[in-house]
């Protein structure tokens, strides 16, 4: 039964929940953890949302079930095992998703599904139930305001509608962040014309809405509702506003894009039924929505008949079925043209689930039950109709019904066999495949393996992942309980797939990925795959394993998500391009000057805090330890600039001697002296050296947006923020000084305010703005002269002592570390005038943590498999899909990958990324070279092996050398199977010079 409703509000535990809510707010995080959930049925589908919803954190999961469970279920029905055969799915479950959070109460209904019962929920899912009981149970809920969801899965076709009632209310429409533009002029007029800093680039379009703040002198914008703009350039619109008789701009400000809520209304299913809203996919090989629209009005209709769905490849039902298909169609005049292969292929697959696509639609229905339960974020308007057909077998209803028969056998791969036939899966069951990451997209991938029986018979699947398992993880990452934190990921999540189905045959390792481990990782190991899944979370790696793929020729799925996002590539030798032939954008930076002395955005404060806590807590440590325990330390940093010799000799005087800490009173001092000279000092010297009034060279004020000039800071102990830098820089520093007994927060408050501080005096210019406004040096710390190394205790003198650097650690919320970036960065922000952030912001910034959703994971990976499924069958590229999802808007686009390009070599000779030259009989440098000129007319100019260079055409010392040993003699720790070769040549019929394609040579010795 659901829960009753209790006053007291629920806390939300932020490390659990840490990824999720950097997706979902806060307010709408506690909006899902006061909803109590009806979930009615639970196959395949209905587990997948269960385990979506239960992760998410809504306030109750009340599960009904009667079905008995089969050996069929065990193929998608994960919670499922052999011992569980007869019990109903929804008792058998129960146990493991109550596992899944302690936050939710996950209670079991046995009851009838009466409108006393539906009324104790706020939403309502109900999977793979009989159209006219649908239609039941969500008239009653749109007349009760009770929010309703329903789903079905017949094999590779599926379909969700959506009703949430009338004026329900979207709050934030997309998981995007708003752009914000710095202002650098206003002009007035009849129209009001806005000008941009160059540094902010225009990507609102017309009727866009923007909200003013910040502005100085033209105060009036300000106030102003959010308005409507008319794009110029990239660099400046107008608004429909009259400022003639405003007030002039002066300086600063910000436009910043605002986005209103929606109202939607929804109509009841009833309704719904004959006045379709249908998702739409904008692609000519997704335009069977309207046939599935008819497809399921007519299932409905062969269940009212019959009270059963049609048999699986049962040619008198699927007969039955077109016929309802037809009259309906003339009745209703739903179709232009009735698909009857297409419909067919429903009828006759009506019963089946398979997991792949029970994980996708599972997520993407998950992630509806939490915008139904906040309103965050745009719900389906409102049937979500898509099918996989193409990743059938071809001529899939002339194939003979034997290939669909189990025979009694396999039972628990029998909806596959339903699905695929019996060749296709012989072909699953003998693949190996490399599983790349064993994280949120890894956990799932490997159930969705073990669901669909990948490499149980002759193959395997090998995963691997270096990581451990944080308590963050078990938000998303389902394979793993709160009693594995600390366990290796693919270890743990290798076991628990194990159990999900016995026959699984995965091996784990906790290896990393990259060139230093390739002799783990080897040629063979790499030449037995069948294929190779990435589910990595860095750039760096996942180019990395793409280029062992195009080198060892090998089919890659690679996939990743972001908030509500997510996306997956197909790369498939000879058809595709890789993945780095268009890989993902570099991590954004900022300039080093914007960082240090022109911060406009708090995220310029947050990269400038993480450098200075890194510098003063952990590498100023790390110098003194150095120092302490190796007498040539000082000797060792002549190799380096004077400017950074020098300021390593201070930084290790400061901690040892001028500011040793042996009480944390002498911590809170430390801290108090820190603030002063960077908030108030520093600012002080710069306003000094670069006055508020100075113009460059060119006669522009120096201090001109996106510049702010800053305001030095006054101390102030009753200022919670000053107080709440001085608290956790203290406790750091204590740290480092192993200082056990600290102080409280009234203590620390006392202890500060008696600390006296020197006052400022302005010196020699140390700030240097005139020649080149983008650059600025502060000299004071480059011309540091006096000899602090003749200053320092000897290193034996401070033998015994150690110290503690301070490793920064996101999810710890005891060791201040977060707190101290957030303080640091907000003291900061407010001597610029930049709006403050709050802790949780701050923390994922500071941390670069990945929003990410278990909705959008389960999803995405199901997506994968689906691909898989076609690889292994080797479809054309037209069928292959890359997917692009935001479950946000919600936006799925499918497109065909972009195929590999002929790169011309010679006017007889063109290749594509694909095309290595394998040599496995042993030759010398000289027989290679006559190779080439005697087959391609070409004269090799270059040679290097694994990036070393062994052959030139100035440079002939190997070339009687066979390769292998000649590569040995310059790499002997050299263990592959294959060396890599890269060759640069010249055709000899024009002279023009040609990069040969990868070449690998079998090593000899």
């Amino acid at each position: 039964m659901a829960l009753s409703s209790s006053s007291a509000a629920p806390v939300i535990d932020e490390a659990l929940y840490s990824r999720q809510l950097y997706v979902i707010d806060h307010a709408s995080m506690l909006k899902v953890m006061e909803t109590n959930v009806l979930l009615i049925g639970l196959g395949g589908l209905g587990v997948e949302i269960a385990k979506g919803v239960i992760l998410s954190g809504v306030r109750s999961v009340t599960l009904f079930d009667k079905q008995p469970t089969t050996l069929e279920d065990l193929g998608s029905q994960f919670f499922l095992s052999e011992e569980d055969v007869g019990r109903s799915r929804a008792a058998a479950s129960l146990g493991k998703l109550r596992e899944l959070n302690n936050y939710v109460a996950v209670e079991l209904h046995e009851g009838d599904l009466d409108e006393e019962t539906l009324s104790r929920f706020q939403v309502v899912v109900a999977t793979n139930l009989p159209l006219d009981e649908q239609v039941r149970i969500n008239r009653f809920c749109h007349a009760r305001g009770i929010r309703f969801i329903s789903t079905e899965l017949h094999g590779v076709i599926g379909s969700i509608f959506v009703d949430l009632g009338n004026k329900f209310e979207v709050r934030e429409p997309i998981d995007e962040a708003l752009d914000i533009y710095s202002i650098i002029n206003i002009d007035r007029g009849e129209k009001t014309i806005i000008t941009l800093s160059e540094e902010t680039s225009l990507k609102l379009g017309n009727g866009s809405l923007i909200k003013f703040s910040g502005v100085q002198g033209m105060e009036e914008i300000n106030l102003l509702a959010p308005v409507e703009i008319k794009r110029i350039d990239q660099l400046s619109f107008s608004i429909d506003v009259d400022s003639t008789n405003w007030s002039p701009y002066i300086k600063d400000g910000v436009a910043t894009e605002f986005r209103p809520a929606l109202i939607m209304d929804f109509l009841p299913l009833e309704e719904a039924l004959v006045k379709p809203k249908l998702q739409d996919f904008g692609l000519p090989k997704f335009d069977k929505a309207q046939q599935v629209h008819l497809g399921l009005i007519a299932l409905g209709q062969f269940h009212r008949e019959n009270n059963r769905f049609p048999t699986p490849h049962n040619a008198e039902d699927v007969a039955t079925f077109l016929r309802i298909v037809t009259d309906l169609n003339e009745a209703r005049h739903i179709v232009e043209e009735i698909d009857t292969a297409f419909l067919s292929i429903y009828a006759t697959l009506s019963t089946v689930q398979i997991s792949p696509l029970a994980a996708a639609f599972g997520g993407i229905v998950g992630q509806e039950v939490i915008k139904a339960s906040s309103g965050k974020f745009t719900p389906i308007s409102q049937f979500l109709h898509l099918d996989y057909t193409n990743a059938l077998p071809a001529n899939y209803l002339s194939l003979d019904k034997s290939e669909f028969d189990t025979n009694g056998q396999n039972a628990r791969y029998s909806a596959y066999i339903k699905t695929f036939g019996k060749t296709v899966m012989e072909s699953i069951f003998k693949q190996k495949n490399f599983l790349v990451g064993a994280g949120a997209i890894g956990c799932e991938l490997l159930k969705n393996f073990a669901m669909i029986g990948l490499g149980v018979k002759g193959g395997y699947v090998q995963v691997t992942d270096m990581d451990t398992i944080e308590k963050s993880n078990l938000n998303r990452q389902f394979l793993f309980r709160s009693d594995n934190v600390g366990g290796f990921k693919s270890k743990v999540a290798a076991a628990a797939a194990k159990v999900m189905n016995p026959e699984f045959n995965v091996v784990a390792h906790s290896t990393r990925v990259g060139p230093d481990t390739e002799n783990y990782f080897n040629d063979a190991f790499m030449g037995d795959l069948d294929l190779v899944t990435n589910a990595l979370d860095n750039i760096e790696a996942r180019i990395y394993v793409d280029g062992r793929c195009v080198t060892f020729r090998k089919p890659l799925l690679e996939s990743g998500t972001l908030g509500a996002k997510a996306n997956l590539q197909v790369v498939v030798p000879d058809l595709t391009v890789s993945y780095a032939s268009s890989s993902d954008p570099p991590e954004k930076t900022f300039p080093l000057c914007t960082i240090h002395f022109y911060p406009y955005k708090i995220e310029h404060n947050i990269a400038w805090a993480r450098d200075f806590f890194e510098g003063t807590f952990k590498n100023a440590i790390d110098n003194v330890n150095g120092y302490i325990r190796n007498r040539n330390y000082l000797a060792s940093l002549d190799s380096q600039s004077r400017k950074t010799k020098l300021d390593v000799v201070k930084g290790i005087y400061e901690t040892v001697v001028s500011h040793r800490a042996t009480s944390f009173r002498d911590c809170v001092i430390w801290a108090r002296l820190r603030f002063q000279e960077l908030f108030y000092d520093r600012l002080s010297q710069m306003l000094h050296d670069l006055p508020l009034d100075m113009v460059t060279d060119a006669g522009i004020p120096f201090w001109s947006p996106p510049k702010r000039a800053p305001t030095p800071v006054i101390f102030d102990a009753d200022n919670d923020l000053h107080l709440d830098f001085i608290q956790a820089a203290a406790h750091i520093r204590a740290f480092n000084f192993g200082i056990k007994e600290v102080e409280n927060r009234d203590a620390i408050r006392d202890l500060v305010r008696a600390v006296p501080v020197p006052e400022f005096n302005p010196r020699q210019k140390v700030f240097n703005g005139s020649a080149d406004p983008n650059q600025v040096a502060d000299v004071a710390a480059a011309a540091i002269d006096e000899d602090f190394s003749s200053k320092l205790p000897s290193p034996a003198e401070l033998q015994g002592y150690t110290m503690f650097a301070a490793d920064f650690e996101k999810d710890d919320d005891s060791n201040f570390h977060i707190d101290f970036i957030t303080a640091i960065s907000n003291v900061r922000a407010v001597a610029y005038g930049i709006e403050t952030c709050d802790r949780h912001k701050t923390k994922g910034i500071a941390g670069k943590i990945i929003p990410a959703l278990i909705t959008t994971t389960s999803a995405i990976a199901g997506f994968v498999v689906m691909e898989l499924i076609k690889v292994v069958q080797k479809k054309d590229i037209e069928t292959l899909n890359n997917t692009f999802l935001n479950l946000s808007v919600p936006s799925f686009v499918f497109a065909e990958p972009e195929p590999a390009p002929k790169i011309v070599i010679t006017p007889t000779w063109s290749i594509t990324l694909w095309d290595n030259l394998s040599f496995v009989e042993p030759l010398t440098f000289q027989e290679f070279i006559e190779r080439f000129d005697k087959e391609r007319n070409i004269e090799l100019t270059m040679i290097t092996c694994e990036s070393s260079l062994v052959y030139a055409f100035f440079q002939t010392k190997h070339l009687k050398t066979e390769i292998s040993k000649a590569y040995k003699s310059i790499k002997p720790d050299f263990q592959g199977t294959f060396i890599n070769m890269s060759i640069l040549g010249r055709y000899k019929e024009t002279g023009a010079d040609v990069e040969l394609p990868l070449v690998r040579y079998k090593v000899q010795c």
